[in-house]
């Protein structure tokens, strides 16, 4: 579609479903905050992301549900995810690590 010049984000459907999945996240992320304390992003930084490096981006993408290319930031260190995401990603990391043989 985009090659005829039309993108497929502009349909009214898109939009739509665009707008209740961001709504849905929204509201998950507001009722982890509820029951939970608010994480120190350092810890993700010092305590998961090194075990991130060689984890393939499939991977991170199905522990987490995130886009590709947000997964892709979060393993070069340019996002810390919701805390809500941290124990995924954590057993990725562990099961990366226990590969290499640490």
């Amino acid at each position: 579609m985009r090659r005829d010049g039309r993108d497929p984000i502009s349909r009214r459907e898109a939009k739509s479903r665009l707008g209740q999945a961001n709504t849905r996240r929204r509201e998950e992320a507001a009722a982890w905050d509820a029951e939970h304390d608010r994480a120190d992003p350092e810890i993700f930084r010092r305590e998961i992301l090194p075990g991130l490096a060689d984890v393939p981006l499939g991977a991170l993408m199905r522990a987490t549900g995130l886009s590709k290319r947000y997964v892709w930031l979060i393993r070069r260190g340019g996002y810390v995810p919701h805390p809500r995401r941290w124990e995924a990603l954590r057993g990725l990391a562990a099961l990366e690590e226990h590969a290499k043989g640490k």
